[in-house]
C-alpha cells in the first residue's frame, strides 16, 4: 500500500507537467462539425487533483478513440464440476482497447466537480 502511495505521489506533479499546458493561442474552429469531443470522469475519493488529471486523460483517449482504436476481446469459458453437485460456468470477458496516436492541439474546455455524486469531469475538444 506504501508503494502504491508512493508511485501516484510521483506520479501527480509529472501528470500535472505533462498535460499543464492546454493551448489557448488555437483559433477556434468554423462549426462544431469541425471539432471532435472527447468526455472523461475521474473519482473524487482518490483526492481532487487526481480526480481531474484522471478525468482530463480520459477526455483524451475520448478523442484519441474516435480517431484509431484496436480493440481486442478474447472469453475465458470456464466449467466447474464437483461430484455430486451442479455444474458451475464461469464467463470471464477480457477487452483491451490500444490507441497510438500522437494528438496535437487538444484543449480541455470544461472541468467540472460534482461533490455529491464523487464525480468529476473534463471535456476536450480538438479540431478534425
Amino acid at each position: 500500500m506504501k508503494h502504491a502511495v508512493y508511485a501516484l505521489a510521483c506520479l501527480v506533479p509529472l501528470l500535472g507537467a505533462a498535460y499543464a499546458q492546454d493551448r489557448t493561442d488555437i483559433p477556434p474552429p468554423a462549426s462544431a462539425q469541425d471539432i471532435l469531443i472527447g468526455l472523461g470522469q475521474g473519482d473524487l475519493t482518490k483526492g481532487r487533483l487526481v480526480c481531474e488529471r484522471v478525468a482530463e486523460l480520459a477526455a483524451r483517449a475520448d478523442l484519441a478513440k474516435q480517431i484509431r482504436v484496436q480493440v481486442k476481446e478474447w472469453i475465458h469459458d470456464h466449467v466447474r464440476e464437483r461430484t455430486g453437485k451442479a455444474v458451475e460456468q464461469d464467463l470471464e470477458i477480457v477487452r483491451e482497447e490500444e490507441v497510438s496516436e500522437l494528438l496535437q492541439h487538444v484543449q480541455i474546455i470544461d472541468r467540472q466537480i460534482y461533490p455529491e455524486t464523487g464525480l468529476c469531469t473534463s471535456k476536450a475538444v480538438m479540431q478534425k
